[in-house]
């Protein structure tokens, strides 16, 4: 067992022997890996994953989310105003949406396209940032796009759990980052 001068602040392993509090993922190498072909490439599966989506019609749900996102885009109060009992984050994405362009059936569909496809790159880099496995990160997006549009249908995307996702993940992310 080396010497305490000779080591650099360390937090002992229940042998004795140090474990280092470097912030490198597990079985990092000294190479640099180049992340962003591999997050763009899953991000892109996952966009031709859901391309059918766009042509999905409303389901009851989507169709409150778009309704009361132009409400409160045009000037009106969640649960002031209007009332639904799901909490406010779904319909403030929803308004956003409807600022900045995104209306009707295609905005929502489009917005939940671009939702799942950044969550797809977060997801990404998350798993590129904590393994050295070359190929792991474009999996794990790959993986993600199929399990949420390749077992759904019109009722089952734009919901409150698939918008969630992205913000997991970014908490996840700042999390891993903070090591």
């Amino acid at each position: 067992m080396p010497t305490s001068e000779a080591c650099e602040p360390r937090a002992p392993e229940p042998n004795g022997c140090p474990i280092t509090l470097a912030a490198e993922p597990i079985g990092s190498s000294t190479k640099p890996r180049r992340f962003l072909p591999e997050i763009i490439a899953g991000m892109a599966v996952v966009a031709i994953f859901g391309l059918p989506s766009l042509a999905f019609p409303f389901g009851i749900d989507q169709g409150q989310q778009d309704a009361i996102g132009r409400l409160m885009a045009d000037g009106l109060v969640l649960y002031r105003d209007i009332w639904d009992n799901r909490s406010p984050l779904l319909y403030v994405m929803a308004a956003l949406g409807h600022l900045v362009g995104l209306n009707g059936m295609m905005g929502l569909r489009v917005a939940d396209l671009l939702y799942q496809t950044a969550t797809a790159g977060l997801l990404a880099l998350l798993v590129m940032r904590t393994t050295s496995l070359r190929g792991a990160g474009f999996l794990a997006a790959a993986f993600y796009g199929w399990t949420y549009y390749g077992q759904s249908h019109n009722l089952s995307t734009c919901q409150p759990d698939g918008r969630l996702a992205l913000f997991i993940v970014g908490a996840l992310l700042l999390l891993e980052g903070s090591k």
